[in-house]
């Protein structure tokens, strides 16, 4: 009698996942891809980074998403985000994000996350 059979597929798989990077997003990590689907024009994309409150703000909040995505495109896109000042209390992070854009400007933005069903998502809070 075998209780453990599955026991090393489990293993595996749990070591895979590991290996592959598939944790649940983290704070920084959901501020760097709302930055680089901005840079690729994707604004719907971009939203779904964004707590319910943001998309409470209906059809002006995606002019804005739209004209940012403009805005950095101009300036050649996103070469790299990096994350500062991270603060996580309970379901609340804090960070700073300094956006390094491809024509060699940059840009330092405060936001606020919320865990909102489980994930992490931007916040109007700042």
């Amino acid at each position: 009698m075998n209780r453990f059979r599955g026991t090393p597929a489990l293993l595996l798989a749990f070591a895979l996942c590991f290996a592959s990077g598939c944790s649940a997003p983290t704070p920084g990590s959901v501020v760097k891809r709302f930055y680089f689907l901005l840079s690729a024009g994707q604004t719907s994309a971009a939203m779904n980074e964004c707590s319910r409150e943001l998309k409470a703000f209906g059809p002006k909040f995606n002019a804005a998403l739209e004209q940012a995505a403009r805005e950095i495109q101009q300036k050649g896109g996103v070469e790299s985000v990096e994350i500062e000042d991270l603060e996580v209390e309970k379901q609340v992070a804090k960070l700073v994000a300094l956006i390094k854009l491809k024509d060699g400007s940059t840009n330092k933005e405060r936001h606020v996350l919320v865990l909102e069903d489980g994930r992490w998502r931007l916040s109007a809070s700042k």
